[in-house]
Formats: C-alpha cells, structure tokens, sequence
C-alpha cells in the first residue's frame, strides 16, 4: 500500500496491491481524496485494504508499507488519527493478525503507480479496484516482478 498527496494537507490518494506468493496479481485499489494529510491516507491505505482483504478472502497476508510511522502508530496509542487505528487493529485481527513490514517505496514501484494515479481520478472517495494489472502500470509491474533494482533515493550531507 501506499500514498501520494498534494501539499500538507491537500489533494491525495491512496494505493494498494494483492499479490500471490510469486508475486502475480491478483487484485489492485485506489481511491482519490480531495483533503487528506499523508498519515492519515495511509491509515485509510491499510483500512481499505484489510477490508478488502477480508471481504474477497485475501488471507493469509503480509502486509508491506513504506511508512513507518503508520507502523508505530499501529503498535502505539494516542495519535490524531486514533479512531482509524483503532479500526485497523480490529481488522488486523479478523485477518488473523498478520504481520505489518517496512518497505522501501522503491521495492513495489507498481502499489506508488496506482496511488499516484487516485490524484487524476475524477471522482474523489470512490475505490476502484483493478482485477488486471492496469495499462498505466504494467510496465512497472512488469519490473516489479522480475525483481528489477531501483536506486535509493536518500539525502546527503557532509558530516566532515
């Protein structure tokens, strides 16, 4: 899962892929929003997904996100957006508790595709899911599968 938005808070959307254990397709999701901060689309990222989870009998599950922050508000209380934790964790263990791990965004190009194409929807709040990998990110997933390198993006600086 993952996000992408327009400002802080401003125009976002959110992004999610179901794979198998070779990593094919099996289902992908996104939705647009019109005002979001980032940390709370990526609650909703994770909500959306363990329901969808849920609903079309997606489990077991490894759930990967490139936000830590979600993953410690997830292990923690007291947070803003408290009552979507809290329905998180609820769904976390309908899906038999599985476990949630860090990701670099750049390991899974084609979950950042998809959430950054919820910005162009025309409808905000409205999930769309993809049954087929979608035209706009076939070549990444393409790569994605085949367990293409991507470089990591990192700020430097002289400690010298």
């Amino acid at each position: 899962m993952d996000v992408s938005y327009l400002g802080i808070p401003g125009r976002g959307d959110i992004g999610g892929i179901f794979r198998d254990s070779n990593r094919n397709w099996i289902l992908g999701f996104n939705m647009g929003f019109a005002y979001a901060t980032n940390i709370q689309m990526e609650a909703i990222s994770l909500l959306q997904g363990l329901k969808l989870a849920i609903q079309k009998k997606l489990t077991p599950l490894v759930i990967e996100t490139d936000c830590q922050e979600l993953i410690n508000l997830i292990n923690n209380d007291n947070c803003l957006y408290q009552n979507i934790i809290d329905d998180c964790r609820f769904l976390l263990s309908e899906a038999g508790t599985p476990p949630l791990k860090h990701a670099f965004r750049e390991a899974n190009g084609v979950v950042n595709t998809l959430a950054k194409n919820g910005c162009s929807l025309d409808s905000f709040a409205n999930l769309i899911l993809y049954y087929y990998p979608p035209v706009f990110a076939i070549s990444v997933f393409d790569r994605d599968v085949i367990g293409t390198a991507w470089p990591r993006q990192i700020s430097c600086c002289n400690d010298y």
